[in-house]
């Protein structure tokens, strides 16, 4: 399937400083990255910046592992050979044979990389961990509304039920067959007045509702 609607790209050249996936998890490289970021959507408060770069983050890895994992059910794992290109906000795929998928991809999405990523930031930015779930949730979403109308409820329900049982965190903020529901916590996408949108809030968040 193309990845590039996730910002995924596949190239022989890889940019010198692209870092492994698993290099994210580092607070020394995952908090400069954060800061890069806040200045980039000029916000002074790295707790939003902290938020809005998880955000995004999360399209590139929870969406399309949904797609790609779940709905898909491919078993060519990119995973593993994935690298960060935090200059221009995307994934990097090596043009290289992948190996087969040998580990439970709801596992390694939510509980391996990004639960120790909310933690740290949760930890360092002083921001409520059940905003920075609620990001991924609303992440993990996306591929459900865009297979919703062409796919039966059982097949949908086991891809969300994968989800949801494999991470008790994501449960209060994904809902089955209510991909757009209004937040429960607010993203603080209005504090970054540089990001590339013409609305100061997201059409679901709860300050609006």
């Amino acid at each position: 399937m193309n990845l590039q609607q996730y910002n995924i790209i596949q190239q022989e050249k890889i940019p010198h400083d692209a870092l492994s996936l698993q290099y994210l998890l580092q607070a020394d490289i995952l908090l400069p990255l954060v800061e890069n970021y806040s200045q980039k959507i000029g916000t002074q408060s790295l707790a939003t910046a902290a938020s809005l770069f998880l955000k995004k983050l999360a399209l590139l890895t929870a969406s399309s592992s949904v797609d790609y994992y779940g709905f898909h059910n491919s078993k060519a794992d990119w995973w593993p050979e994935a690298v960060f290109d935090a200059q221009n906000f995307q994934l990097i795929l090596p043009n290289i044979s992948y190996s087969l998928l040998q580990v439970n991809w709801q596992h390694r999405l939510l509980n391996d990389f990004f639960s120790p990523i909310i933690q740290l930031l949760s930890k360092h930015y002083k921001i409520p961990q059940k905003i920075l779930w609620e990001n991924i949730a609303i992440r993990l979403n996306r591929p459900f509304r865009k297979y919703a109308p062409f796919l039966s409820i059982e097949q949908l329900h086991i891809v969300f039920n994968s989800l949801t049982t494999c991470c008790s965190a994501i449960r209060p903020y994904m809902v089955f067959q209510q991909y757009s529901a209004v937040r429960l916590t607010c993203c603080r996408s209005y504090l970054a007045p540089h990001l590339p949108t013409d609305k100061s809030h997201c059409s679901i968040c709860p300050l609006i509702h």
